[in-house]
Formats: structure tokens, C-alpha cells, sequence
């Protein structure tokens, strides 16, 4: 039984290509964002293995690891499918999950499924009259897969054109933030919810509260003479 030998390194155009031990797989070496990284090729065939790098090529001078990474996930055949899960029913899965939140209180329990349902009620209805009248955006969804930033966005919005306090609207998406983040796998991106931009700053709630002001000199005389006058005293 033939060995095959062991394949030096050979330099390519951009990066370099070689064999991982004497009968590995052939890997590409490469710079992405200006870090060194190596991509098993998954074939033990010289010709192939440069047919691949072929394709590889354009896809390592994208401009982010993160797009190289989705491409070299595709090619591989590693990307993962994510399983449809109805967002009408996605509070059943969590409340059985093992990451679920166990708040210490049932009203908090409550609050986290009340909270969530609302956003489903929200992201599964139609635009309203008002909505299509204001030219409000609203996205209909039915899937916990196509809940993205911009769902994410519409709701926020909504949550600021309801009386809800700061404390309250940044409580609302935390809990929903939580319940995404352990259906992450019916989900197969980055948790919309965790965008900073979704939540509301303290300041905007000091900024409409009434301070108390002293009355001023004038308005203290004038006050007492209201009080001295003879239509406000007691029989």
C-alpha cells in the first residue's frame, strides 16, 4: 500500500495552501482584517483543494471576518437550518427551556409572558387603520427566524407612542431580549433585542417631569394678600 508523501507548502497569489500531516486534508492560509487565519479545505486532492482556494480567494479580501465567515460556512456546507418555530407557539417552547428566566416572583413570571405575548400580538397582527393612515412602518411575521432588527425597531416605536415610563419600556424589551436569546436556535442570527438603540435613555423621562420652582417675591405678596382678604376668612 502506496504512502502519499508530504506536501511542502505551496505559496499561491494570496495566502498559501498546504497539506495538514503526511494524509490530511489540504488547508488555505490566508490574511482576513489583517489576522492570520487557516481554512480546512475538507479534501485530500491537490487539484481540488486549488479549485476551492479558487473560490476562497475573492471571499477573504471581504471587507469583514464576519462576511468571510457566513461564506466559508455556505461552502463547507456547514450552515446550519434553522427549524421553523411559529411565533404563536414560541412562548410554549421557552417556558419549558432550561436557560428560561425563573424570576422570584409570579408577578414577575407574569410580566415576562405578558411582555413577550405582546410583542407576538404585535409582530403577527396587520397594520392597523392608524398605522397605514400615518404611513407608520409595520412587518407581519409568523416565524421566530424572521424577527429582525427592524421588527425589533417597529416595536420599540410602538412601545415609546404608549404612556409607558423609561423603567417600564426598557423592562418590557429585556424580557423580550431573554426569551429570544434562549430560542437562539429557531432564531439563526444575532438577538435583535439587543440593541442598544431600542432602549430608552432616564434622561428623556427627566426632561418632561415638572420641577418645583420657589414662588417668587412678587407672587408670595400677592398670594398673602389673597390670603388677607376678607373673602377668605373664617366665620
Amino acid at each position: 500500500m502506496s504512502r502519499e508523501k508530504k506536501v511542502a507548502p505551496v505559496k499561491l497569489a494570496a495566502g498559501s495552501i498546504r497539506r495538514r500531516g503526511v494524509n490530511g486534508c489540504f488547508a488555505y492560509r490566508c490574511q482576513v482584517n489583517g489576522r492570520r487565519t487557516e481554512i480546512s479545505l475538507q479534501t485530500k486532492d491537490y487539484h481540488e483543494a486549488l479549485k476551492k482556494v479558487a473560490d476562497l480567494v475573492p471571499i477573504t479580501q471581504a471587507r469583514t471576518a464576519e462576511v468571510v465567515a457566513a461564506h466559508v460556512s455556505e461552502a463547507r456546507g456547514f450552515a446550519k437550518q434553522v427549524t421553523d418555530l411559529a411565533l404563536v407557539d414560541s412562548w410554549d417552547i421557552y417556558s419549558r427551556h432550561p436557560d428560561r428566566a425563573t424570576p422570584h416572583t409570579v408577578h414577575e413570571r407574569l410580566s415576562y409572558k405578558s411582555s413577550y405575548l405582546e410583542f407576538v400580538d404585535f409582530a403577527t397582527r396587520t397594520a392597523t387603520g392608524e398605522e397605514r393612515k400615518r404611513r407608520i412602518p409595520h412587518t407581519t411575521i409568523s416565524l421566530v427566524k424572521e424577527i429582525t432588527p427592524t421588527v425589533a425597531a417597529e416595536f420599540a416605536d410602538y412601545l415609546r407612542s404608549q404612556p409607558l415610563s423609561v423603567h417600564t419600556h426598557n423592562r418590557k424589551l429585556k424580557r423580550i431580549r431573554k426569551v429570544i436569546s434562549v430560542l437562539k436556535e429557531y432564531l439563526g442570527r444575532e438577538n435583535p433585542f439587543a440593541a442598544k438603540s431600542l432602549f430608552r435613555s432616564k434622561r428623556e423621562e427627566q426632561d418632561t417631569v415638572v420641577r418645583r420652582q420657589a414662588f417668587t417675591k412678587e407672587e408670595e405678596n400677592r398670594l398673602l394678600d389673597e390670603l388677607r382678604s376678607p373673602a377668605h376668612r373664617l366665620m
